[in-house]
C-alpha cells in the first residue's frame, strides 16, 4: 500500500466532489482545449454522460486511492486519465496536453480545501500526476503497443503502465476498441496509419469479452449442430486471419495474439458451485483455440497469449471477481476484475522480451554451467540438451552464436554436445576478459555491440561484461527465465525461416575469414584484387522482396535515410510503380555474401533521386557502395542524379558515400551529382549488371 490521506482530508475530498468534478469539466472540455489537441471521444458528447461515466468514476478513483492506498485504484486513475486524452498522437502530445490540464485540475482541488489540508494534499497530488505529465524519459525512446479489442485491453493497459516501471520501460499505448456488444467496428484506416507511423508490437483479441458477433452468438447459442458449430468455427478463425494479414501487410513487428477463456463469467455462473462453462461450451472454447493457434502458426512472429492457461493459474471464479465494488462506479466505463490484472503480467514479460530482444542478432554463450552442468575440463558434466536444441534452432534461423569460454579449446568435447564447431561463427575460447573477446567479435563480424546478448552463470562475469559494455543485454544462464525469454525469440522478426537466414552462420563465418586475409602490409587494391570480387547489379525481381524488407527494416549502419519500407511499399516498388529497386549481390573467392545492397530510387522529370542506398555491414569495405552508384548513374545517365543523406544515431557510417563520390550539396538533406561527373567502377571488383 502507498501512502493514504488523513481520513479528515479523505472526507473533505469527498464533501468537495460536485464542486471539484465541474470545475475539471470547465478545464478539460473547454473549446480551446478541444480545438488545440482533438479527442478520442465526440464532440456532441453531452456533459451530462461525461460527468457520469468519466469525471464522476475518475474522482471516486482518486478519492479511493486517497481512502486506501491502493495501488489499483491509482493505476486504474492514471489509466482513465490517458483514455481521455489525445493517447493515439503519441507521448509527446500525451505529455502537453496533460501540462495543460493537470495544474489546472490540482489547483481546482488545492483551492478549495481548508489551509491545513491544503499543502499535504497538494504534495500528494504532485506525487500521484508525476508520471502523467512526465509521460516519457526525455534520453528514450518509449516501446510503442498498437491494442485492438474490447475493454479487456483498455484495462490491461492500466496495470502494464505501472508494471512498466518495474522493466525500466516506458510505454505508449494507441488504443483501438470494438465490441460486438456496443457496435463498435474496427477502425483499420486509423490502425493503419497507426502502424505507417511505427510502433514496436500490436496486441489483438477478438474474442475476449465477446468481441466479435459470431463468437458471441457461439456462446449463447443453444442446439446448434456439430457441423453449425465447426462452419461458425471456421468463419471466426477466417475474418481473424484476414484482419491480421491485413496487419502483417504493413509491419513486421510481433503481434500478441490472444486465445479464449470464456471469461467474464455471468453474475450468477461466477456465484454457483457448478462448472462455470456448460459441456457444449467448453467443447466450443477448445475448438475455437486450436482454431486461434493455427491462425498464429501461419502468420510470421505471431506470440499466442494463453488466457486459457492464465484463467487455470489464477482460477476462473476468482479471475472474475471485481476489482472495484462501490456504487459509484456504477456508470464507469471502466469494470476491471482480477484476470485482467494476471494478463497483464504476462503482456509485461513479453514486451519486456520484445524491447530488449529486438536489436538482437548475436547471442555470446559462456560454456561450462551454462551449456551443461559442471566443468568440463575436470568432470563429467550434464548437458542442458534443451539449451543446445534451442540455440541450434535459433542459429537456423538466422541467430548467431558466438563462443565467449574460459577455457583451453583442447577440453571441449564437441562429440558430446548438440551444438557442432559450426554452428559458430566465432570462438573465444580462451582466458582472457569476456568483454574484450565480445569486441573483439564484434569487430570482426562489424556488427554493433548493441546486437549482442551475453549469456553467462557467473554473476561476476555478468558484472563486467554489463560495466564494460553498457549497450549489450546480459542474462543469468542459471534463470529459468532466461531461456524462456530466447525462446520468445523465434516469434520476433530477428528470426525467418528463409534461406537467407539459415545460410547466415555461414556467411558471417565467412565475413571473420575475409578479415583475417586482409592483413598484411599490401595496399588496399591489392588486397581487394586477392578477394576476386564479383558483384551483380541489376532491377528487383519478385522473388527478393522478403531479403529487400529484412534490410530495410534492420539495417542502421549504412543506411542513408533509416526510412522503414513495409512489404506492401517494397512489392509496389518491384513492380516499378512509382519508383524502382536496384539491388546488388556480392560475392569473392571465400563464398557469395548474398544479396546485400538495395538503392530505391524515384523519378520524377529530369530528375533521378536516390531515396535511400541501403547496404549489409558484411559488404562495407569492399567498394561495392560504389559500384551500385556507377550502375545507377549509367542506368538514368540522362537525368540529374540527386541523393538524400538524413544522419541517424548510427548511420554515421553512410556519411561520406555521397561527398565521396562527388556529389555536392545543394540543401540540408539533399545531394546532387555535377552532370559532367563520371562515377568509375573500383577495378577490383567485376560486375554483372542487367
Amino acid at each position: 500500500m502507498e501512502k493514504r490521506l488523513e481520513s479528515g482530508h479523505v472526507k473533505e475530498l469527498r464533501d468537495l466532489r460536485d464542486e471539484i468534478v465541474d470545475a475539471w469539466y470547465a478545464n478539460q472540455f473547454s473549446a480551446a482545449i478541444l480545438n488545440e489537441f482533438g479527442s478520442e471521444y465526440a464532440l456532441s458528447t453531452s456533459r451530462d454522460d461525461i460527468l457520469a461515466n468519466f469525471l464522476h468514476p475518475l474522482y471516486s478513483l482518486l478519492v479511493g486511492f486517497a481512502r486506501h492506498g491502493d495501488p489499483t485504484y491509482r493505476d486504474m486513475y492514471r489509466s482513465e486519465r490517458r483514455r481521455y486524452a489525445p493517447h493515439r498522437s503519441g507521448n509527446q502530445v500525451l505529455m502537453q496536453f496533460f501540462e495543460r490540464i493537470i495544474p489546472a485540475d490540482e489547483s481546482a482541488i488545492v483551492s478549495r480545501v481548508s489551509g491545513q489540508a491544503s499543502r499535504e494534499i497538494a504534495a500528494w497530488l504532485t506525487s500521484l500526476h508525476e508520471p502523467l505529465v512526465r509521460v516519457e524519459q526525455a534520453d528514450r525512446k518509449p516501446f510503442c503497443v498498437l491494442t485492438i479489442g474490447d475493454c479487456l485491453m483498455g484495462a490491461i493497459q492500466s496495470f502494464l503502465m505501472a508494471g512498466g516501471h518495474e522493466k525500466d520501460l516506458d510505454f505508449d499505448f494507441r488504443y483501438y476498441y470494438f465490441s460486438a456488444q456496443q457496435g463498435a467496428d474496427i477502425d483499420q484506416d486509423g490502425i493503419a496509419a497507426a502502424i505507417r507511423g511505427g510502433v514496436d508490437s500490436i496486441a489483438a483479441s477478438y474474442l475476449s469479452y465477446e468481441g466479435t458477433p459470431l463468437y458471441r452468438s457461439l456462446m449463447a447459442s443453444r442446439g446448434m449442430s456439430a457441423e453449425e458449430v465447426d462452419q461458425t468455427i471456421q468463419g471466426i478463425a477466417g475474418f481473424i486471419h484476414s484482419h491480421l494479414s491485413q496487419i502483417r501487410a504493413l509491419t513486421t513487428v510481433p503481434i500478441l495474439l490472444h486465445n479464449v477463456s470464456g471469461l467474464p463469467l455471468g453474475r450468477w455462473r461466477s456465484r454457483l458451485p457448478i462448472a462455470p462453462h456448460s459441456r457444449a461450451q467448453v467443447r466450443i472454447l477448445e475448438k475455437l483455440n486450436a482454431a486461434v493457434e493455427e491462425v498464429a502458426r501461419n502468420i510470421e512472429n505471431c506470440i499466442v497469449v494463453d488466457e486459457v492457461a492464465i484463467g487455470k493459474r489464477t482460477g476462473l471464479r476468482r479471475a472474475s471477481r471485481p476489482l472495484f465494488r462501490a456504487k459509484e462506479f456504477r456508470r464507469a466505463e471502466f469494470h476491471p476484475i482480477e484476470f485482467e490484472r494476471q494478463v497483464a503480467k504476462d503482456y509485461l514479460n513479453i514486451l519486456s522480451d520484445v524491447s530488449r530482444f529486438k536489436k538482437t542478432k548475436v547471442l555470446a554463450l559462456d560454456f561450462d554451467n551454462t551449456l551443461w552442468k559442471g566443468v568440463m575440463a575436470d568432470e563429467t558434466v550434464a548437458h542442458y540438451v534443451d539449451r543446445q536444441e534451442m540455440l541450434r534452432r535459433l542459429s537456423e534461423q538466422g541467430i548467431l552464436l558466438v563462443a565467449v569460454s574460459k577455457n583451453d579449446e583442447k577440453n571441449i568435447r564437441w562429440d558430446e554436445m548438440s551444438l557442432k564447431p559450426d554452428d559458430f561463427v566465432a570462438k573465444r575460447i580462451n582466458w582472457n576478459l569476456k568483454s574484450q573477446s565480445i569486441k573483439e567479435i564484434a569487430e570482426e563480424l562489424n556488427l554493433g555491440l548493441d546486437s549482442f546478448v551475453f549469456i553467462d552463470d557467473n554473476p561476476a562475469e555478468r558484472q563486467i561484461v554489463s560495466q564494460e559494455i553498457p549497450s549489450i543485454v546480459v542474462l543469468d544462464a542459471d534463470s529459468s527465465e532466461t531461456w524462456q525469454s530466447l525462446a520468445q525469440l523465434f516469434q520476433m522478426p530477428n528470426t525467418q525461416d528463409t534461406e537467407e537466414a539459415r545460410s547466415r552462420k555461414l556467411l558471417y563465418r565467412q565475413q571473420a575469414d575475409r578479415k583475417a586475409s586482409l592483413t598484411g602490409g599490401a595496399d588496399y587494391p591489392a588486397l581487394m584484387r586477392g578477394l576476386k570480387l564479383k558483384a551483380d547489379i541489376r532491377l528487383a525481381r519478385p522473388a527478393e522482396i522478403d531479403r529487400i524488407v529484412e534490410l530495410a527494416q534492420r539495417t542502421n549502419q549504412f543506411n542513408t535515410t533509416t526510412i522503414r519500407y513495409q512489404r506492401s511499399e517494397i512489392e509496389t516498388l518491384v513492380r516499378g510503380d512509382g519508383g524502382h529497386i536496384l539491388i546488388g549481390d556480392l560475392s569473392d573467392k571465400f563464398g557469395t555474401l548474398g544479396l546485400v545492397c538495395v538503392v530505391v530510387v524515384r523519378t520524377e522529370g529530369q530528375v533521378a533521386l536516390i531515396e535511400n542506398f541501403v547496404m549489409s555491414c558484411r559488404a562495407m569495405g569492399f567498394g561495392l557502395e560504389r559500384a551500385m552508384l556507377a550502375f545507377t548513374k549509367k542506368r538514368w545517365a540522362e537525368k540529374q542524379l540527386t541523393a538524400l543523406f538524413r544522419p541517424s544515431a548510427k548511420n554515421e557510417p553512410a556519411s561520406a558515400l555521397y561527398p565521396g563520390a562527388g556529389f555536392e550539396k545543394v540543401a540540408d538533406d539533399r545531394w546532387a551529382l555535377p552532370q559532367a561527373s563520371s562515377l568509375e567502377l573500383p577495378d577490383w571488383i567485376a560486375v554483372e549488371s542487367r
